[in-house]
């Protein structure tokens, strides 16, 4: 150790309320940045969990996937998890509901999910319960909550559903709100899903309704159109969760990442300006206290970089500390 950096360790010590100063403002300056990192990545914690609960824990969900593609979604090696429905049919909407009010004919689909889909697919219950056997059944929340005849339905009623050309009664165990998932009509009007739950060992038969959630979230837009590109599949037979994905950090659209970009720079600029600043007022109360010393360091011979070199090895000492 040159005798510059002795002097330094020397006045490090004789000047503690100095240095206690010195190294407060740095460990300030951390924390500062610590503290915005932590909190920047639990807020998006949370908002991802939240989404999970709002929009379901998913990144596709395909319907009606016929045999000889479920395999491939099943096995693929992106795919972390799979959950596996059935859409049992189309729901005769006079049946429960009174529709000649509606401009364009509402149309609905029944599909039964297992025990892994129900708790998946962001199903919000607004009154009522999930259904816990393939005999209950979950209303849209979007839907008239009164039958063709007035009367308003509660959790609990015995409703007869015709779907396609056979009949079920159903007990009503709630309410939900409108679903990540909901489907669209031909005419692009919003339709009715009525879910109830798929049957212990039940096989999904020929067409099965399949949600993904994939290993790397980035992947999902690129398979998405992959399944659109070279599996043939229509655009609306498949739902991007695209609520998830927003908070996971993956988007669609090139505008909103350079927006997202935009401001994490500007965050970013803002902390290391902070951190700059606290820390060259701690380094400036040294500088000033020691100015005598420096004068007579280069007065006897020390040069401009070695003067440089031992504040930058004082530096060095603080941030260690």
């Amino acid at each position: 150790m040159n005798i510059l950096n002795e002097l330094t360790v020397k006045n490090l010590k004789q000047n503690k309320k100095r240095t206690v100063v010195t190294i407060f403002g740095i460990m300030l300056s951390v924390a500062l940045i610590t503290a915005i990192t932590t909190f920047v990545s639990s807020m998006q914690g949370s908002l991802i969990e939240s989404a999970k609960k709002t929009d379901g824990n998913y990144h596709i969900f395909i319907t009606d996937v016929p045999k000889e593609e479920q395999k491939y979604l099943l096995n693929h090696a992106e795919v972390e998890k799979t959950m596996i429905g059935v859409t049992l049919g189309d729901v005769d909407m006079e049946s429960v509901i009174d529709i000649e009010d509606y401009v364009e004919e509402p149309e609905g689909k029944l599909r039964a999910f297992d025990e892994e889909m129900l708790k998946n697919m962001g199903l919000r219950i607004t009154e009522g319960r999930l259904p816990q056997n393939e005999n209950e059944i979950l209303f849209p929340g979007h839907m008239p909550k009164y039958d063709a005849e007035g009367k308003m339905y509660r959790p609990g009623d015995k409703i007869m559903l015709k779907v396609g050309d056979s009949e079920k009664e159903y007990t009503l165990s709630g309410m939900m709100f409108l679903p990540s998932f909901e489907f669209y009509t031909d005419e692009q009007s919003l339709g009715y899903t009525f879910v109830t739950k798929k049957e212990e060992g039940e096989s999904s038969g020929d067409k099965a309704d399949i949600a993904l959630l994939m290993k790397e979230p980035k992947e999902a837009y690129r398979f998405y159109e992959k399944l659109l590109g070279e599996h043939g599949f229509k655009k609306g037979q498949i739902t991007v969760n695209n609520g998830l994905l927003r908070f996971q950090g993956v988007t669609k659209s090139e505008h909103t990442m350079k927006i997202l970009y935009r401001l994490a720079a500007i965050v970013i600029l803002i902390i290391v300006c902070t951190s700059v600043f606290v820390i060259k007022n701690s380094f400036d109360i040294s500088i000033t206290e020691r100015f005598r010393q420096y004068g007579m360091l280069a007065s006897v011979g020390a040069t401009t970089k070695q003067i440089r070199a031992n504040v930058l090895f004082e530096g060095l000492i603080l941030g260690s500390i």
